[in-house]
């Protein structure tokens, strides 16, 4: 992501004037903003696999999921953030934020993580999503290897976190009543094998192998 410099700091006005005359996605943090860059591919086919499965099983109700175009409303350090994936459960619902709808009843947020957004994933930004009164689960998969992370929030509001790294295994979104499959969400995704270690026979020159 690419921060855009101006001298001082912008205000929320002079960053919604940004975001409508713009069709570039931008994040404001305390007078920051920032321009998100565009993703790998396999961060694209993660997502689309995800979104697919996630509406063919949400086809019959109210609940909805949304791509990473739609705007979330936050309420700390932000106006809004931009999800990977995003479900509003049982209907979405959407406020004016700076002139721009904005989803403001999420259930359920899934990341896509990259070397470069990780650690804003799973610490920044998850406080500011835990900010969303309706906001249930928290889901962050791994693009560089087949790891996902699954938070649930307890009655206590603590989140607890579960790590998922087989093929097989099957992630439970209890809020909304689906099912993802880690196979399934990284379907046509290839990983680069990891190099062999090769065995190397340490000899001294002129030693014995008798």
């Amino acid at each position: 992501m690419l921060t855009i410099r101006k001298p001082g700091y912008y205000s929320l006005e002079e960053y919604f004037a940004l975001e409508l005359a713009s069709d570039r996605k931008y994040i404001f943090h305390d007078g920051l903003v920032t321009m998100m860059a565009g993703a790998q591919p396999d961060h694209n086919r993660i997502q689309r696999n995800i979104i697919r499965r996630l509406d063919s099983r949400l086809d019959e109700g109210d609940c909805e999921v949304f791509g990473g175009d739609q705007r979330v409303k936050v309420e700390i350090s932000s106006p809004y953030l931009y999800p990977d994936i995003s479900v509003a459960c049982p209907k979405p619902e959407f406020e004016s934020v700076g002139g721009i709808l904005t989803l403001v009843n999420p259930t359920v947020i899934i990341e896509i993580l990259s070397p470069s957004t990780a650690i804003e994933d799973r610490n920044r930004k998850f406080a500011q999503y835990q900010t969303i009164p309706t906001f249930r689960e928290y889901v962050l998969v791994d693009s560089g290897r087949m790891r996902v992370t699954h938070f649930i929030k307890q009655k206590n509001r603590m989140w607890t976190p579960t790590d998922f790294t087989e093929p097989g295994a099957v992630l439970q979104l209890t809020s909304i009543k689906c099912e993802l499959r880690l196979s399934d969400m990284y379907r046509t995704v290839v990983f680069p094998e990891k190099p062999s270690k090769k065995r190397v026979s340490a000899r001294k020159t002129g030693e014995s192998t008798a």
